[in-house]
């Protein structure tokens, strides 16, 4: 991903698709912890969401757009699962705003712990 200024810092994208249904997926690959995968994954989403739109294009027309983390360290100290996604959802009563986005965790350090335990 290229910065849009001078002064943006840039992204290098482990793997990047857009799917035949033009839904855009990115997956990163996270071996240390920076203490900053949260910000890293908004940032990251919105980069490619935004990067949709084109002159004269409807909001509309904007597709869904998926962010999947793989880490090799512990994020989430809330919950012992491994695999975590987010969507946008109302907060009293929990209906979706929109499926334009999901975001996924998986860290691998709870994975080996709940393949070790069978």
């Amino acid at each position: 991903m290229i910065p849009e200024h001078q002064d943006d810092k840039s992204s290098v994208l482990d793997i990047y698709a857009i799917t035949k249904e033009n839904v855009h997926i990115n997956i990163e690959i996270q071996m240390a912890n920076k203490n900053d995968m949260k910000e890293r994954t908004l940032y990251y989403w919105s980069r490619i969401f935004a990067g949709q739109m084109e002159k004269g294009k409807a909001y509309s027309d904007l597709t869904q757009t998926i962010t999947i983390n793989i880490l090799n360290f512990r994020l989430l100290k809330e919950t012992s699962m491994f695999h975590t996604s987010y969507h946008l959802y109302e907060d009293v009563e929990s209906f979706c705003l929109t499926d334009v986005m999901e975001i996924h965790f998986i860290e691998i350090p709870k994975l080996l712990v709940q393949w070790k335990r069978g």
